[in-house]
């Protein structure tokens, strides 16, 4: 079968959903979206070759190159079926300390099913991330103690201020591996529940978000962002029955917690 070889330009939003642990073993993927803060496209493995073109504000535009074959080329329209669910509808209000306090949009929202041992995987992760910044805090208020006594540990200025520069290094070096350590299990959460979404829309510039036909069942709306010194979330229950609409707002639906564990 003849192949056709094809290459996209697109832009790729990597801090909140750069990558996505499927369902099954393996790798995550990489979301990409049609323009920054756009709409969904794709995802592909994380090992798939993409090229970085650009990068500006927290967002790369990336090439990527694979084939396709020539029947996937144009699509079979969409088979009519009747509804095979309800929609659920709702908007990224900013909650009362939530900084900054706009709307979420350009967001990647996940609807996640399978949800006990989702929470289970989440509980473990939390604990491990936890212990970790634990740890790197005990170590930072060490270096600090030790940075704040240098200059007054000898009565020889040079070497109590190579100890002052010295002890400022190491302060700083460590204060550096913990937010990059944070960083990653902040990721890493995203990655937990992207594995278990069962759809996933972006919102738009006012929060909005919208996932049609959704069948009956008990499911999480998740969504967040994590850069700079942003790091805010949505967490709420949805329970899904009958064959009425389902809307949901942030400041009255019923929040199951942060998912990034209070990390910052």
């Amino acid at each position: 079968m003849r192949r056709l070889k094809w290459m996209l330009g697109l832009a790729l939003f990597v801090l909140l959903a750069q990558r996505i642990a499927p369902a099954g073993p393996g790798g995550s993927e990489v979301v990409l979206l049609d323009a920054p803060r756009g709409a969904w496209l794709a995802s592909v493995r994380a090992d798939a070759p993409l090229t970085v073109i650009e990068e500006r504000d927290g967002w790369r535009k990336v090439l990527i190159e694979g084939w396709t074959t020539t029947g996937q080329a144009a699509p079979l329209p969409p088979a009519v079926t009747e509804p095979a669910g309800v929609m659920v509808t709702g908007v990224l209000t900013a909650l009362p300390g939530q900084k900054p306090d706009t709307v979420g949009a350009g967001l990647v929202v996940a609807l996640v099913g399978d949800l006990e041992p989702l929470a289970a995987e989440h509980r473990a992760l939390g604990e491990e991330c936890k212990e970790g910044a634990k740890s790197l805090d005990t170590r930072i208020a060490d270096l600090d103690a030790a940075f704040r006594k240098a200059l007054n540990s000898s009565d020889n200025f040079t070497t109590a201020a190579n100890r002052h520069d010295k002890a400022k290094a190491e302060l700083n070096a460590t204060r550096k591996e913990r937010a990059d350590y944070v960083a990653r299990c902040l990721a890493r959460a995203d990655a937990l529940f992207g594995g278990r979404a069962v759809a996933r829309a972006v919102s738009d510039t006012n929060g909005r978000f919208e996932f049609p036909e959704v069948a009956p069942g008990l499911y999480w709306v998740v969504a967040g962002e994590h850069h700079g010194t942003t790091v805010r979330a949505w967490w709420l229950d949805c329970p899904v029955s009958g064959s009425e609409a389902v809307v949901l707002d942030p400041r009255s639906a019923d929040p199951v917690g942060d998912p990034y564990w209070g990390l910052r």
